[in-house]
């Protein structure tokens, strides 16, 4: 099973987007059975599920969301996963300190894979929940579809 990361946007407890995007397109690509995808906090706070405003969103672009919670960042979970996906702040400290490094590249922007180097925008700063989720599909696609081809 290839183990897919998403962690949450810098300040939040919340799982982002991708985390639900990249799950539809990976039941779409009938890739179930290969390829799972979970999320988890950088930020030493209490996880809760995706809020109502980013459910509704969510829902109204085709992508069903659950109501769980982003687990909490460990040692031991670079060890854990294949891809460790950041939607913001690849500088953030907290997530090297936390997991010591990124010795086997496992840890890559998401919008690398939509063919930009920056941040997903943060609906709960400066961003909008419908950029977020435009940036996040495209990135998303471009993951499954690369994913996908090495498990053909």
């Amino acid at each position: 099973m290839f183990k897919l990361l998403f962690l949450t946007h810098t300040g939040t407890g919340q799982p982002p987007a991708a985390l639900f995007i990249a799950r539809q397109l990976i039941q779409d690509a009938d890739l179930e059975d290969r390829i799972e995808a979970e999320s988890a906090r950088i930020e030493d706070c209490k996880g809760e599920p995706l809020c109502e405003e980013g459910k509704n969103a969510l829902e109204a672009a085709g992508f069903p969301v659950t109501p769980e919670v982003p687990i909490p960042l460990e040692w031991k979970t670079y060890d854990n996963y294949n891809l460790i996906l950041l939607v913001d702040n690849p500088d953030n400290s907290a997530l090297f300190n936390t997991m010591g490094g990124d010795v086997d590249n496992k840890i890559h922007l998401l919008s690398e894979y939509a063919g930009f180097e920056g941040d997903i925008e943060n609906p709960y700063e400066e961003g909008t929940f419908a950029g977020a989720i435009k940036a996040s599909e495209a990135a998303c696609k471009g993951l499954i579809d690369q994913l996908s081809s090495w498990m053909k």
